[in-house]
């Protein structure tokens, strides 16, 4: 696939991820599978009632993407409400922004590998969570990875 192929199918797989959103009763997120490899799919289709219950109304933006070989970087802000317990911050309503970066690797026109940071930092201080609840090390703020762990516990 050409760079701007790659690039074409990550925005799809971002837009599948935002009807989810959109509308999780309705939603078949077998969808998944036309730009996800199976175990992306099963992955992050695993995601969807953690989040739905975490932040309903969640959404992503690629504000920026660059493409080299198979691999994509994208720039993403994200906003939702926070409505579910969240790393012991219980839900409260507040909306709250966020940015990203998602790194995917593209092989034979399917999403294989995505691997991701956010600044968890400020999301915790937008949610009313404390500093102390994240690693600050020497007063310099470390920009923390988030793993979707946090959403798949929410779960139970």
């Amino acid at each position: 696939m050409t760079l701007e192929e790659n690039k074409r199918l990550v925005r799809e797989c971002f837009d599948v991820l935002n009807k989810q959103f959109e509308d999780p009763e309705h939603y078949d997120a077998s969808v998944l599978n036309k730009v996800l490899s199976p175990k992306w799919a099963n992955e992050i289709t695993s995601w969807f009632p953690g989040l739905n219950r975490l932040w309903p109304d969640h959404h992503i933006d690629i504000t920026n993407m660059v493409a080299e070989g198979d691999k994509v970087r994208c720039r993403l802000a994200t906003r939702a409400t926070h409505c579910g317990e969240w790393e012991g911050i219980a839900g409260n309503g507040t909306h709250w922004t966020n940015t990203g970066i998602w790194y995917l690797t593209v092989v034979d026109g399917k999403i294989i590998d995505v691997d991701s940071t956010f600044d968890t930092l400020n999301l915790v201080k937008q949610i009313g969570g404390q500093g102390s609840q994240t690693r600050l090390d020497s007063g310099v703020l470390i920009k923390l990875a988030a793993t979707w762990e946090g959403i798949k516990a929410a779960e139970v």
